[in-house]
């Protein structure tokens, strides 16, 4: 962990600006869902050859980006950053519908209004208003914050509140409602409108109660795991920024469990368990993510796992290829047939929304080094 992480943060950056970023937006492949996910990504990345036409444009990319330039400027001071996040916010603005939505980019989920995605695009609003104090990106957070709340709205679950995935109710899952706490506690840092928080006891009740003895978070609470510790990561991360902005000590509490968790997914190379059964495939973008959680629950006096930090860092250095980028995956015939052994088939293509996730989990260890 000795490396400096903004010398590959930076070779990133440019490894994503150059191939995927088009003056107002990170656009380029992503593996997908369903079929696409389990079998034909890897047919285009052993057939690079095909004219495949599945570049996309995700809000959560977008909102990493804009994250990642606005990180970018305060560490180095370079104005390309700067403007880099204010175009790419423009464009999220350009984007987004009358009622405050955005739609989703893969045909399979077409016809819902994403939480994530338009959760992400308004975090990405709110760094820029921050940044700039020009309120046409505040108030396009705000129209975001009002279809959340009247439209998508929660699910109830033992007197508690989980924001709904969709604006179709469907599953009750941890992942989104860290999520909007994160986003309603930027907002309120900007706002301080207690009208704000109205939901976030309940939301933070609906987290307690799907917080298992190991720490565990469940993916849902119609299924308990799914890629146990890539979501526990990201939701701990939203649960750090949430402790940050409002420091409530049940999210501390919550923090400290999840924490020795996370501890416990990480392999000896350095590597993340695909979850708690299984530690192939190998996704390269989890290392990161538990990474970054470690590493944060440090900076907050949670307890140092310091070790496991390094060997996700290191895991990370050495995964990177002399162009800057990652590749998604190896180890995969778990993935697609768990009867089979591991060791077969990889994911050598770079997806933008992965990388940006990447880039953010580096700087995070970049500005920790200041």
């Amino acid at each position: 962990m000795k490396k400096n992480s903004l010398i590959p943060a930076i070779k990133l950056y440019d490894y994503i600006a150059k191939n995927f970023w088009n003056g107002c937006a990170i656009i380029g492949p992503d593996p997908g869902l369903k079929l696409e996910l389990r079998f034909l990504r890897f047919v285009k990345s052993y057939l690079p050859f095909l004219n495949c036409a599945d570049d996309c444009y995700f809000l959560q990319a977008q909102g990493y980006w804009i994250k990642c330039n606005w990180d970018l400027f305060e560490i180095t001071g370079d104005v390309d950053y700067k403007e880099v996040a204010i175009a790419c916010s423009k464009e999220i603005l350009n984007k987004q519908k009358s009622a405050g939505y955005w739609e989703y980019p893969l045909k399979a989920w077409k016809k819902y209004v994403s939480t994530v995605e338009g959760t992400w695009a308004s975090i990405g609003l709110l760094e820029t208003f921050k940044h700039t104090n020009e309120s046409i990106y505040l108030k396009g957070a705000l129209k975001w914050y009002n279809f959340l709340i009247n439209r998508i709205g929660f699910q109830t679950y033992k007197d508690s509140l989980a924001i709904n995935y969709f604006d179709t109710p469907k599953w009750r899952v941890p992942n989104n409602t860290t999520l909007v706490l994160m986003f309603l506690a930027e907002l309120y840092d900007i706002r301080e409108d207690p009208k704000i928080l109205k939901f976030n006891d309940k939301m933070i009740k609906f987290v307690q109660l799907n917080q298992n003895s190991n720490g565990e978070l469940k993916y849902a609470v119609e299924k308990e795991h799914y890629l146990c510790f890539q979501y526990n990561a990201f939701e701990f991360l939203d649960l750090f920024n949430y402790y940050k902005k409002i420091g409530d000590e049940r999210i501390r509490i919550i923090l400290k469990k999840l924490e020795k968790y996370l501890s416990t997914g990480v392999t000896k190379i350095g590597s993340v368990k695909y979850d708690c059964f299984q530690t192939f495939p190998e996704i390269i973008y989890h290392s990161a993510a538990v990474g970054a959680a470690l590493i944060s629950a440090a900076s907050i006096g949670l307890q140092d796992y310091k070790k496991s930090v390094e060997r996700t860092y290191t895991f990370l250095f050495k995964e990177q290829r002399p162009d800057g980028s990652f590749m998604y995956s190896r180890n995969d015939m778990a993935y697609v047939r768990k009867s089979m052994a591991n060791g077969f088939l990889t994911d050598k293509r770079s997806y933008p929304r992965q990388l940006s996730y990447i880039l953010q989990h580096l700087l995070i260890k970049a500005k920790l080094e200041i």
